[in-house]
C-alpha cells in the first residue's frame, strides 16, 4: 500500500508539473485558441518560441526554488502565490458585479447547460464524470501535510488540525465564489480554460477597449505567477518521494537533490511543450493518481483497520469514496483508449 501511494504521488505531481508548464506556455505564447502575453505585442523572434520563454522561467527561476532543501524556505513564494490567487478571485467578482449592474441576472440559466448536456443520458453522464478528475486534482494535496508538519516548530504542531480545517474551508469558499461569480459573468459561454473567458471580446462591453486589455493581460500575468510560485511546492513532494524510493538516507546529498530536481524539471519541460493541450494529462492525472491518493487508498486503509476503529457510517463512507475513485478512474481510462477523452 505504501509503495502504491508513493508511486501515485510521483505520477500525480509530475503530471501537475507538466500541466503547470503547459499553462505557463499558453499564457506567454498562446495556442490555437488565443494569443499569449508575448505574442500579443511581439509577432516574431526568439521570445515567441515557447522553448526559450518557458525555459527562462523553468530553469533560471524555478529550478533553484525547487532545489531548496526545506519546505519552509518556500513560504514567501507560497504567500505571494496565494495573494495573487485571491486578487484573481477579486477581479472575477468585481467583473461579475459590473455585469450584474449592467444586465442583471435575467440571462443566467441555473439549469444544465445545453451546450454540454444534449447527447442523451449516457453521454451526459460521461460529461459529469469527466469533471471529477479536475476536482480531484484541485483538492488532493493532503500528502504535503507531513512535510509541512516536519518543518513546523514543535509548539505549533498541535495546531495542525485547526490549520488544515481553515485551509480546506478557505479553499472551498474561494472555489465556490469564483465558480459562482465566474458563471454569472460568462453564463453558458463559460469555458473550461479560464484564459478563453478573460478575453477582450467578452470584457470590452463591461470595461471598454482599453480596460479589457488591462484586465485580460493582468489576469494572464497573475495566472502565470501563481502557477510559478506554487510549482516548487508541487515539486517538493515529488522530489522527496523520489529520494525516499530510490536513495538511502546517506545518499541524499545536496548534489543528488539538485540532480533529481534538474531531471524532474527537464522531463516536465519537454513533455509540456509536446502535449497538444492540458486536458489529457489533467484528466489522466486526476482520475488515476489523484483518485488513488484521495479516495481509493485512504478508503482501503480504513476498511482494513481493526473493527474497533470503524463504525458502520465510516465503513459506508469509505465504500462510497472507494467506488467513486474507482469508477472515475475506470471510465477515464476507457475514454482514453476509445479516443473519447476530450477537454
Amino acid at each position: 500500500m505504501a509503495l502504491a501511494l508513493e508511486l501515485s504521488i510521483m505520477v500525480n505531481n509530475i503530471g501537475l508539473l507538466i500541466i503547470y508548464l503547459r499553462i505557463i506556455s499558453d499564457v506567454l505564447i498562446g495556442n490555437g485558441e488565443y494569443t499569449g502575453i508575448i505574442t500579443e505585442f511581439v509577432s516574431s523572434g526568439i521570445l515567441t518560441k515557447a522553448e526559450f520563454s518557458v525555459g527562462l522561467i523553468a530553469f533560471p527561476v524555478l529550478l533553484p526554488l525547487c532545489a531548496l532543501e526545506r519546505m519552509d524556505s518556500l513560504a514567501a513564494a507560497s504567500t505571494s502565490g496565494l495573494s495573487l490567487a485571491v486578487l484573481f478571485s477579486v477581479v472575477t467578482i468585481v467583473m461579475s458585479v459590473i455585469e450584474i449592474s449592467k444586465n442583471g441576472l435575467g440571462d443566467v440559466a441555473w439549469g444544465f447547460n445545453p451546450k454540454s448536456f444534449s447527447g442523451g443520458a449516457g453521454s451526459d453522464l460521461l460529461v459529469v464524470v469527466s469533471v471529477f478528475p479536475v476536482i480531484f486534482t484541485s483538492l488532493v494535496c493532503h500528502y504535503n501535510l507531513l512535510h509541512v508538519k516536519e518543518d513546523l516548530p514543535r509548539h505549533h504542531r498541535n495546531k495542525m488540525p485547526k490549520i488544515v480545517n481553515m485551509a480546506g474551508g478557505g479553499c472551498m469558499c474561494l472555489y465556490i465564489l469564483v465558480a459562482t461569480f465566474g458563471y454569472i459573468l460568462f453564463k453558458d459561454d463559460t469555458q473550461g480554460d479560464v484564459l478563453l473567458n478573460f478575453s477582450c471580446k467578452v470584457l470590452e462591453p463591461l470595461v471598454g477597449s482599453k480596460g479589457c486589455i488591462v484586465v485580460a493581460v493582468g489576469v494572464r500575468v497573475m495566472y502565470a505567477v501563481v502557477l510559478s510560485m506554487t510549482f516548487p511546492l508541487i515539486h517538493y513532494a515529488l522530489r522527496e518521494t523520489i529520494m525516499n524510493l530510490f536513495f538511502k538516507p546517506e545518499q541524499r546529498t545536496a548534489s543528488v537533490r539538485w540532480a533529481s530536481t534538474a531531471v524532474n524539471i527537464t522531463v516536465a519541460f519537454f513533455t509540456a511543450l509536446n502535449v497538444p493541450n492540458i486536458w489529457t494529462p489533467l484528466q489522466i492525472t486526476g482520475a488515476v493518481a489523484a483518485g488513488l491518493i484521495g479516495f481509493v487508498i485512504p478508503s482501503m486503509l480504513h476498511l482494513s483497520a481493526p473493527e474497533e476503529e470503524k463504525t458502520l457510517a465510516s465503513k459506508v463512507q469509505a465504500g462510497l469514496l472507494f467506488s467513486l475513485g474507482f469508477l472515475v478512474g475506470a471510465i477515464t481510462i476507457w475514454q482514453l483508449f476509445t479516443g473519447q477523452l476530450t477537454g
